[in-house]
Protein backbone atom coordinates (compact mmCIF):
# COMPACT_ATOMS: atom_id res chain seq x y z
CA UNK A 1 0.00 0.00 0.00
CA UNK A 2 2.72 2.49 0.93
CA UNK A 3 4.87 1.77 -2.44
CA UNK A 4 1.27 3.02 -4.38
CA UNK A 5 1.02 5.78 -2.47
CA UNK A 6 4.80 7.13 -3.26
CA UNK A 7 4.46 6.06 -6.76
CA UNK A 8 1.29 8.51 -6.54
CA UNK A 9 3.34 11.21 -4.88
CA UNK A 10 6.13 10.75 -7.79
CA UNK A 11 3.70 10.79 -10.09
CA UNK A 12 2.07 14.23 -9.24
CA UNK A 13 5.19 15.59 -8.81
CA UNK A 14 6.41 14.70 -12.74
CA UNK A 15 2.63 15.49 -13.34
CA UNK A 16 3.46 19.30 -12.07
CA UNK A 17 6.71 19.18 -13.23
CA UNK A 18 8.38 19.31 -9.65
CA UNK A 19 11.82 18.87 -9.13
CA UNK A 20 12.56 16.92 -5.42
CA UNK A 21 14.44 20.18 -4.52
CA UNK A 22 11.45 22.32 -5.21
CA UNK A 23 8.97 20.39 -2.95
CA UNK A 24 11.49 19.86 -0.27
CA UNK A 25 12.13 23.84 -0.20
CA UNK A 26 8.12 24.51 -0.51
CA UNK A 27 7.48 22.08 2.53
CA UNK A 28 10.92 23.66 4.20
CA UNK A 29 12.39 20.60 4.39
CA UNK A 30 15.71 19.41 3.14
CA UNK A 31 15.70 17.47 -0.67
CA UNK A 32 17.80 14.67 0.86
CA UNK A 33 15.42 14.23 3.59
CA UNK A 34 12.45 14.07 1.03
CA UNK A 35 14.03 11.88 -1.29
CA UNK A 36 14.40 9.23 1.54
CA UNK A 37 10.53 9.70 1.94
CA UNK A 38 9.71 9.51 -1.63
CA UNK A 39 11.45 6.29 -1.64
CA UNK A 40 10.44 4.97 1.53
CA UNK A 41 13.47 5.10 3.71
CA UNK A 42 11.34 7.60 5.97
CA UNK A 43 7.74 7.78 6.75
CA UNK A 44 5.22 9.53 5.57
CA UNK A 45 3.50 11.14 7.81
CA UNK A 46 -0.21 12.15 7.85
CA UNK A 47 1.17 15.77 7.81
CA UNK A 48 3.52 15.36 5.23
CA UNK A 49 0.62 13.87 3.22
CA UNK A 50 -1.43 16.54 3.34
CA UNK A 51 1.05 19.17 2.74
CA UNK A 52 1.86 17.16 -0.71
CA UNK A 53 -1.66 17.27 -1.54
CA UNK A 54 -2.28 20.70 -1.02
CA UNK A 55 1.04 21.62 -2.74
CA UNK A 56 -0.15 19.61 -5.56
CA UNK A 57 -3.46 21.36 -5.69
CA UNK A 58 -5.23 17.89 -4.85
CA UNK A 59 -7.59 16.44 -2.29
CA UNK A 60 -5.39 14.09 0.32
CA UNK A 61 -7.47 11.25 -0.51
CA UNK A 62 -6.29 11.17 -4.36
CA UNK A 63 -2.53 10.36 -3.11
CA UNK A 64 -4.00 7.18 -1.69
CA UNK A 65 -5.57 6.07 -4.41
Amino acid sequence: MIEKVLNRIRLERFKNGFSQEFVANELKISQSFYSRVESGKNNLTLELLLKLAALFGIPPEELLK
